[in-house]
């Protein structure tokens, strides 16, 4: 079981202020002839990310590596599977990948994009973004994991630091979704590391929790908790226990969220994302996707591109916009009143 710990902290770290001296056994190595190591970037479970000069392209990449162990079979099917769903993607959410293969010392390397930008909750809390805006990175989200069922994988590890937030110019960013390594492919006949749990203990579907067999409905579960940690600031489910919090998705009431600021009908959106019955969801991506465009009143496709501040929003979005803020000032002042007089205890 991993928890909400980023398999590669790009989120966390600018390439530029790494350490530029290691002792590091890659560092300063070739793989395959073509990526020259430069520093590590993040730590992985049994991988570790760096920053590489892609001699053939004279750019930077990221290249996860994973060193030989007599043990590493496995592991190494793993990364392989992660290569193989990778080369099934073609998508501006989704981390680009350049090469993969054996190294000389029988490790294994996956070469990719490097994105440069925090994870999701990060961006959210440094730019303080409003739901509206926040609806507008789940639609982006929800276009790179629409594209990957489509594909034929499900991800089954959506958390936070797998979704970056790149800058693209001063002021648009994009979503990115990566680290692809417990995918299950749909034509799969049997499963996947057997009963093992595999997952985030945060984000972890109810399915996952029990070890039964999953589909795309997974992701969506973990869509929704995510979605209510970007509303809410804090997951649904709360333990230092590991376990409490396993058995929590699995037999917990849903929390709904209560803050009287959120548009409506995203409150129960969430909910059915987070329905322990896999068959109480969404049906796929695409009517989840036509649920938040209802909820901005906007057409879904304006929101999978790029954005940053109002000023590149569409202009219906634009129109919108002053009528909900105006809108929010006003339940607010409500919601104040209200409290003073009922005792109605507003959380935020």
């Amino acid at each position: 079981m991993r928890g909400d710990i980023p398999s590669w902290q790009v989120c966390r770290y600018n390439p530029i202020d790494m350490p530029r001296k290691s002792r590091d056994r890659y560092v300063q190595k070739t793989i395959a002839g073509r990526f020259h190591i430069k520093r590590p970037l993040a730590n992985g479970g049994m991988s570790r990310v760096y920053v590489a000069r892609d001699n053939t392209t004279d750019s930077r990449v990221a290249i996860k590596l994973l060193p030989p162990r007599p043990d590493g079979g496995n592991l190494i099917e793993r990364m392989e599977r992660e290569a193989e769903a990778l080369a099934r993607m073609d998508h501006p959410n989704i981390v680009k990948p350049i090469a993969n293969g054996t190294m000389e010392d029988g490790g294994y390397y996956i070469a990719m994009e490097l994105i440069d930008g925090p994870k999701l909750t990060d961006f959210i809390r440094d730019n303080q973004t409003d739901p509206e805006e926040s609806i507008q990175l789940l639609l982006q989200i929800c276009s790179a994991l629409r594209h990957t069922h489509r594909k034929g994988v499900v991800h089954r590890d959506l958390k936070s630091s797998n979704i970056l937030v790149a800058r693209e110019g001063r002021k648009k960013v994009r979503v990115k979704l990566i680290d692809f390594g417990v995918v299950k492919f749909t034509d799969e006949t049997t499963l996947s590391g057997g009963h093992q749990i595999l997952g985030s203990v945060h984000t972890i579907s109810p399915e996952q929790v029990r070890g039964e067999e999953v589909d795309h409905r997974a992701d969506i579960y973990s869509l929704g908790v995510l979605a209510y940690r970007m509303m809410a600031g804090k997951y649904p489910y709360h333990s230092r226990v590991t376990a409490q919090v396993l058995s929590m998705h699995v037999q917990a009431e849903i929390p709904l969220l209560d803050d009287p600021m959120l548009p409506t009908g995203m409150s129960e959106l969430v909910a059915r994302c987070m329905a322990k019955d896999p068959s109480d969801r969404f049906d796929d991506i695409q009517q989840l996707m036509d649920g938040l465009s209802q909820i901005l009143e906007v057409p879904t496709a304006a929101f999978t591109k790029p954005f940053k501040t109002s000023e590149s929003l569409p202009p219906t979005a634009l129109m919108l916009e002053g009528e909900r803020r105006a809108g929010r000032i006003a339940m607010a002042a409500g919601a104040i009143l209200l409290a003073a007089t009922a005792l109605f205890w507003i959380l935020t």
